[in-house]
């Protein structure tokens, strides 16, 4: 393992040991794998948001699967888990679930992009609206 290891345990947002498996310890793709979501990822967010607020149930169900499956390829773990809960909610009809989890989703959408902020050297043109929100 790199020197970096170290900086990869503890109760961080994304596991990048996780990470650093998938890809080999090769750190530059591990990198351009972190700023591909960190990218792509906004555009996602929006489209669950918006699905939520238009009570597309079906819409939810999907980007929340494909939210899901981003995460646990990164190792954000927890940020996985609330969109597997907001997956299965959507796929059951139940608006309340879904509503009662997106507290918890916007939680870790902060702590995941927070991290990968600090960590990717990087400020992601939501930041300073997310930031400014709380």
């Amino acid at each position: 393992m790199t020197e970096n290891h170290s900086e990869r345990q503890g109760p961080q947002p994304v596991d990048r040991d996780v990470l650093a498996e998938m890809c080999g310890g090769d750190e530059a793709f591990e990198r351009r794998i972190l700023h591909n979501f960190w990218q792509a990822g906004q555009s996602d967010i929006t489209k669950l948001r918006d699905a939520v607020v238009s009570g597309d149930l079906r819409a939810v169900a999907l980007i929340a699967h494909s939210i899901k499956g981003a995460s646990r390829t990164i190792g954000a773990h927890d940020l996985a888990a609330v969109c597997d809960r907001i997956e299965g909610a959507g796929r059951a009809a139940e608006s309340s679930t879904i509503l009662e989890t997106m507290p918890a989703f916007d939680c870790e959408i902060e702590r995941v992009y927070s991290y990968l902020e600090s960590f990717l050297g990087v400020d992601h043109p939501a930041s300073a609206a997310r930031k400014g929100a709380h």
